[in-house]
């Protein structure tokens, strides 16, 4: 079967208009036996051939050129154009406000949401820098705006403050950490939010671009480093967003969405 379904088209053709095999073939001035082989998808004809067959029973074909990815551009304008508070990465980013003191930048699918991809995420990845700062500033986020450290997404070991170490509490965390995520990633959670969190070295969190949001200023990865294992459609609009994006490679789209810096 060719990429058009040509004879799919003879034979609707033919249905609407009421003509047999025969008298659409004497019509069309091919024979019966070539009208059936076109239609039963065993030969395909000619653009010249399918043009007057269709022609032959009150149709013609009008094609149509369209530009590549052109779907997921429109889908791209779709979002750029709604109110930034309607993408839920962004309306969910009002449990994370207190990151602000963290050193992190959100990733995959939740960092191509926030940057105007059409594709959902219903957790944020997040990568914050692998120093002492960073696990006093969460340490603070657990003990003052009830954050939750915990080693897997469901029903995993939490962390908990024990009431006699007299070590620092960044200290603490670090060693929980340390024991129960050896792999450097755990979940973090507030309110309706989670996150996937890796420990990442500071010069990765570092790269960032701001997408401002009515829940303050949210830290993302610039497109060109966002890597994500998803469907093909999400591999595509991530391609036309690069795609998008100008040439200083930092991560701002040549028409950017509301909110991005």
């Amino acid at each position: 079967m060719s990429i058009v379904d040509t004879g799919g088209l003879i034979k609707q053709a033919r249905f609407a208009a009421g003509l047999s095999q025969r008298v659409l073939a004497e019509r069309a001035d091919v024979s019966r036996h070539a009208l059936s082989r076109y239609e039963c998808g065993n030969r395909a004809p000619s653009i010249g051939t399918l043009t007057a067959i269709l022609a032959a029973a009150g149709w013609q074909i009008r094609a149509e050129l369209e530009q590549l990815d052109a779907d997921v551009r429109a889908a791209i304008a779709r979002v750029a154009s709604e109110p930034l508070d309607d993408r839920v990465a962004v309306s969910r980013w009002v449990s994370f406000t207190e990151l602000a003191r963290v050193a992190y930048r959100v990733e995959g699918l939740a960092a191509a949401s926030l940057l105007g991809a059409p594709l959902p995420a219903d957790h944020y990845d997040l990568a914050v820098a692998d120093t002492p700062e960073t696990f006093e500033a969460l340490a603070g986020l657990v003990t003052e705006h009830s954050y939750i450290v915990e080693a897997a997404r469901r029903r995993g070991p939490k962390f908990r403050v024990p009431r006699s170490n007299p070590e620092p509490l960044g200290a603490q965390l670090r060693a929980w950490l340390a024991a129960h995520c050896p792999d450097g990633t755990f979940w973090l959670r507030c309110a309706f939010s989670e996150a996937r969190t890796r420990l990442a070295p500071p010069d990765d969190v570092s790269r960032h671009v701001h997408v401002e949001t009515p829940h303050g200023r949210v830290r993302v990865a610039p497109v060109h480093e966002i890597d994500v294992v998803a469907d093909e459609y999400a591999l595509r609009v991530l391609r036309v967003l690069r795609e998008m994006t100008n040439e200083s490679g930092d991560g701002v789209a040549q028409t950017p969405s509301p909110g991005l810096e």
